[in-house]
């Protein structure tokens, strides 16, 4: 750890309010916009900025040197003592932390389609081996009226017998 200023960067895209135990037990807190960083108040001693730091570290935050590797668990925040970090460093942050997001958002988009997935194959008793591949929901008619043809289409792809089954 280093000593003198200490630089708090948020390269997420929401505002990060970060609330920490001091070492005489008292709890504060930094608030920092996306994008921005914010230099710890000097009325903080060193003691305090390095559990400020330790807090940081514990959830997710990293040296802002640390974030070019796209580390898994990188909560957006990152730290610098001494000096500013540039806003290169907080750009390239600020990518690492996106690519973060779009393969956690990527990954939970996958679980929502496996879960409609098994719904419809259990709604239509087919194999559970099969996967969605493709859905077209039509809109349905107004009450009394016809529904327009076609409705509810999904492909499976993969099921038991190996070939495609539209429901």
């Amino acid at each position: 750890m280093g000593m003198g200023k200490l630089f708090v960067v948020n390269a997420s895209v929401i505002t990060q309010k970060i609330k920490w135990r001091l070492p005489n037990g008292r709890v504060t807190a930094l608030v920092i916009g996306p994008g921005a960083q914010e230099e710890v108040d000097a009325a903080f001693d060193e003691a305090d900025r390095v559990a400020l730091i330790n807090h940081i570290e514990t959830y997710g935050g990293l040296d802002i040197s640390e974030t070019s590797q796209t580390p898994p668990g990188f909560s957006g925040l990152a730290y610098r003592w001494e000096r500013p970090a540039s806003e290169s460093e907080i750009t390239r942050a600020h990518e690492v932390d996106m690519t973060r997001r779009q393969k956690i958002s990527a990954r939970e988009m996958l679980n929502g389609v496996k879960a409609f997935d098994g719904t419809m194959r259990n709604i239509r008793g087919l194999p559970t081996g099969a996967m969605v591949s493709e859905t077209t929901i039509l809109e349905t008619a107004p009450a009394g009226e016809t529904p327009p043809s076609g409705g509810l289409k999904s492909t499976i792809i993969g099921d038991v017998h190996g070939g495609r089954v539209d429901i």
